[in-house]
């Protein structure tokens, strides 16, 4: 696959739901981190067929309410 940096949508949309739950882990993560947010806010749940009302990744953004993490997509607070 591609680097990171680089996703073919084409080659994700070919992944089933089992497949697609550990890279989706790590973009989300990656993007976190990038946004200045550390790994250990960022809570990813690879067990999918679990009923918990379709929460697959939280991240809890503690930072500074007044900056726009990771673009501005990764709000202040709680996100699932």
């Amino acid at each position: 696959m591609s680097p990171l940096t680089n996703v073919d949508p084409r080659m994700v949309s070919l992944l089933n739901v089992n497949e697609f739950a550990g890279p989706y882990s790590d973009l989300v993560s990656a993007e976190a981190m990038k946004g200045g947010i550390p790994r250990s806010w960022v809570q990813a749940n690879l067990r999918i067929s679990v009923p918990d009302g379709g929460i697959e990744c939280r991240i809890e953004n503690r930072g500074d309410p007044t900056v726009l993490a990771a673009g501005g997509w990764i709000p202040y607070g709680t996100s699932v």
